[in-house]
């Protein structure tokens, strides 16, 4: 109950400095307006550095930077929300599909399955994802390109393709650490009654499995999403990658990345949020 109540004040703070900004932003316009209009109803002559000087009066104050940034970049960082938001929900899903794969294939009875399971786990968690979206981005097309000239792929694609592949690694792990959790005597039970291995294990392990897998597997979701900002070194047009751009030409450092950060602390507050609530719904939480 505190952990939601924490979650619920960090995402009220966020909302606050967001929408503290916006009022910030209107309550200089609406200033400036005024003095122009007092300027104009007195018969002065009103030039665009008399304009200027009434609307900053000297440089922006620290305040009115966050102002600055706030009505200029919101829309080139809803931009790139939006791209984050699309490739990070699409890695999640594939992450979701490969690790449930890669686990099934490092429990098989099978050598040849066991040892691809184990391999690609061990590259994946080995290597940091900065190399492996280089890997995907720079090195497969020119492999691929000895075979079809003109084979291209472009960020978004690569970044999906590196996201979702290292996401399948490590949900991979989660799932076989649910699945082990799961009582022997269960499936012994199960398979007692006559039902097939199959059978078992999607009826009575995954459901266990998955439910307790679901802190771990929510953390996974959370860690997708913010390892997608290092998608921005092979050029994907993400929040962070926008972000840059705009500080690039304004030099507004400092409440650009602030943004940034209040959008990332939203979306994964909302992600903590529906967490919590699944839990409750599915009792993990419930004591006996």
């Amino acid at each position: 109950m505190k952990k939601s109540v924490s979650v619920i004040v960090c995402l009220a703070l966020a909302l606050m400095v967001l929408f503290g900004t916006f009022a910030l932003v209107q309550a200089v316009e609406t200033t400036t307006t005024g003095a122009v209009a007092t300027m104009t109803e007195s018969g002065t002559a009103v030039t665009d550095t008399d304009v200027k000087e009434t609307a900053t009066d000297g440089p922006p104050t620290f305040l009115e930077q966050f102002g600055i940034v706030f009505n200029d970049a919101t829309p080139l960082m809803l931009d790139g929300l939006w791209v984050t938001i699309q490739v990070s929900l699409l890695a999640i899903v594939f992450g979701l599909l490969i690790g449930l794969v890669t686990c099934f294939l490092g429990r098989s009875k099978y050598f040849i399955f066991r040892a691809i399971s184990a391999t690609y786990v061990w590259i994946i968690r080995g290597t940091p994802m900065i190399v492996q979206a280089f890997l995907v981005f720079f090195a497969m097309p020119q492999l691929i390109q000895m075979w079809i000239s003109d084979f291209r792929i472009d960020p978004i694609t690569a970044g999906l393709i590196t996201l979702s592949l290292n996401a399948g690694a490590y949900m991979s792990e989660i799932f076989r650490g649910g699945i082990a959790a799961v009582p022997k005597g269960q499936v012994e039970a199960a398979r007692s009654l006559g039902l097939s291995s199959f059978r078992t294990m999607i009826k009575i392990v995954l459901p266990q499995a998955f439910k307790m897998s679901i802190p771990s597997l929510v953390n996974q979701f959370i860690i997708t999403i913010k390892d997608s900002s290092i998608l921005t070194a092979i050029g994907m047009a993400d929040l962070v990658s926008q972000a840059r751009i705009y500080v690039g030409s304004t030099y507004l450092f400092f409440p650009t990345y602030i943004m940034v950060a209040a959008y990332y602390l939203v979306i994964i507050s909302a992600l903590m949020i529906v967490s919590k609530l699944l839990e409750k719904k599915l009792n993990y939480d419930k004591k006996s």
